[in-house]
């Protein structure tokens, strides 16, 4: 890894780590002006992102997605990309109905978020290889892109979900900021599932290019259809039973643990080392 992309992963971590306490302060302070520095600030964390990931595309001389250290980086851009895209669609403005602190929060929270992937990303080391002639197809960049954005999004939905909990533990929420919260996650939800279907289904058709089969049960396919399951679970719950509130909320934690899992934690599991899945 070069010096160039290794200085701008580092600067990133260190611009992300710094929107935590502004985003805090913007909390604390309740001022509109902070909050406005801090979203700007957050847009130029996500390109400075954007551009190691591309420093890294022309060091390798391929689409940056490989080796699990350009995942975390593309999944760093992820979620820097869905908060803004929530935050341009009005889902903040929603949010605030239940409390002007509570969406500064959220933004401390996703930046909280982008570090601990960047973070783990550094961690993760760095093995520059020839792109191999199963990954030279044009799903590959697609089905990639579209899970990372999918799995950001849904991780900012159980950042979402947490707080919602610990605003009731806690007794900050009234019972009208708690529905408006609750009704912000599955506005985040209602984001994400489709783009993690989309590369459900990308996977599958890339799949029966490669081996002319749609699905082989391998260890990563079952887990990251385990992943799709827990929140189609909860469209169910939410849509034909009427969940609300906490039993919601659970659910969408147990869908992030479950997605931790399949995306960063699947290499350590022991059925990883018969997987065609690298991460």
């Amino acid at each position: 890894m070069s010096l160039t992309s290794t200085w701008l992963h580092q600067l990133s971590l260190i611009w992300f780590a710094l929107l935590i306490p502004l985003f805090a302060v913007a909390a604390w302070r309740r001022g509109k002006a902070l909050s406005w520095v801090a979203n700007i600030a957050t847009v130029v964390g996500m390109c400075l992102v954007g551009l190691a990931l591309y420093v890294r595309g022309v060091e390798v001389a391929h689409a940056p997605f490989q080796t699990l250290y350009e995942v975390y980086l593309l999944l760093a851009v992820s979620v820097a990309a869905a908060y803004l895209l929530i935050l341009i669609s009005g889902g903040l403005t929603v949010l605030k109905r239940a409390g002007e602190s509570l969406a500064h929060i959220f933004g401390s929270l996703s930046a909280l978020a982008t570090v601990v992937v960047l973070v783990m990303g550094l961690r993760a080391g760095d093995f520059q290889t020839d792109l191999p002639p199963a990954l030279q197809s044009p799903w590959f960049v697609p089905h990639v892109v579209v899970y990372l954005f999918g799995y950001g999004s849904l991780g900012l939905a159980m950042a979402s979900s947490a707080l919602y909990l610990v605003g009731l533990k806690i007794g900050k929420l009234s019972d009208e900021a708690a529905k408006t919260v609750d009704a912000f996650t599955h506005r985040i939800i209602a984001m994400g599932f489709p783009f993690l279907t989309a590369g459900l289904i990308m996977g599958s058709l890339w799949a029966y290019e490669a081996w002319a089969n749609y699905w082989a049960w391998d260890s990563k396919e079952v887990w990251a259809l385990i992943s799709w399951f827990s929140y189609l679970i909860y469209m169910h719950l939410r849509l034909i039973k009427g969940w609300r509130g906490k039993p919601a909320a659970w659910v969408v934690i147990i869908g992030g643990i479950v997605i931790m899992i399949t995306l960063l934690l699947f290499g350590y599991l022991p059925a990883s080392v018969t997987s065609v899945h690298k991460y």
